[in-house]
């Protein structure tokens, strides 16, 4: 059987981990909530379906730089 998905405060500490040094700490409900939605569990499914673009838009409106910052570090363009 598959494994379980890990439990949210994980996928929350992981959001944080990404969003925090990029100056979007703020964002880590928002980004916890996109992921519900889309039923992504943790931030490597996001790149791996190459969602990292439609992840950082749902975030809503970022600054050029920690928005390019967030982008590179989801491997997205």
């Amino acid at each position: 059987p598959p494994p379980p998905p890990p439990p949210p405060r994980l996928l929350k500490s992981e959001l944080t981990a990404l969003l925090q040094p990029c100056g979007l700490g703020a964002k880590v409900a928002a980004a916890a909530a996109w992921c519900e939605k889309q039923g992504a569990l943790s931030i490597a499914m996001i790149q791996e379906v190459g969602e990292g673009a439609a992840f950082v838009e749902a975030l809503g409106e970022l600054k050029p730089v920690p928005k390019k910052m967030l982008l590179m570090k989801l491997g997205a363009k």
